[in-house]
């Protein structure tokens, strides 16, 4: 069901939001590359759009992207009307106080195991100034421990835009995706050096 909404997303708003948005992609070769496996999308987060810019990929490349899942925090995920848009897209909230990094991505491993595609945003909040947070490093666990491979995202442009920016089109985003790369049994003691790193190479990217 979640394939049918995003593929209907998808035609919808692939061309109004390539209009408004006048997007550049960058690496697009990284996206088609692989076979069914699913990844984790990793990505900087400047505007409450970036969830849904994926529909600014060419088909082709979209195919590859959906099914995708996107995690959102439980103040903007609980808001009924919010979650009435963005739950039928994938948006699903984490494990409130779950006790050990299993059971914080308990939801986030069911559908990876549902071969679905999972996007993230490792600094947690928007974020207009690249390094201004620190990553939050849990997020490795996933490819550390469920050896999924992890697709680098970084996206310019955007950071403070209002929706006067959007409908006068002053805007122009940038999606440039790096290439796909595998992380495997690191060590807790190292997730925090690692989510840094990730987050370094998303930002030279």
């Amino acid at each position: 069901m979640i394939s049918l909404f995003q593929y209907a997303f998808f035609f919808v708003f692939h061309l109004p939001l390539r209009f408004f948005l006048r997007p550049q992609m960058h690496g697009i070769e990284h996206v088609l590359k692989g076979g069914d496996d699913p990844r984790l999308i990793v990505a900087n987060h400047i505007t409450k759009l970036d969830p849904f810019l994926l529909a600014l990929l060419p088909f082709r490349a979209q195919k590859k992207m959906i099914p995708y899942r996107f995690p959102t925090v439980d103040s903007y995920y609980c808001k009924l009307w919010i979650q009435f848009f963005i739950r039928p897209l994938g948006a699903y909230k984490m494990t409130p106080r779950a006790w050990t990094l299993d059971e914080y991505f308990s939801e986030t491993k069911k559908y990876i195991i549902e071969k679905n595609n999972i996007l993230l945003f490792p600094e947690g909040r928007l974020v207009g100034t690249p390094f201004a947070v620190e990553p939050k490093p849990g997020f490795i666990y996933l490819p550390s421990e469920l050896s999924i491979a992890i697709l680098p995202l970084h996206i310019q442009g955007l950071s403070g835009l209002t929706f006067w920016d959007f409908l006068l089109r002053k805007r122009s985003a940038t999606l440039t995706f790096g290439q796909e790369f595998s992380l495997a049994n690191v060590p807790i003691s190292r997730y925090r050096d690692t989510a840094r790193g990730i987050l370094e190479g998303i930002y030279s990217l």
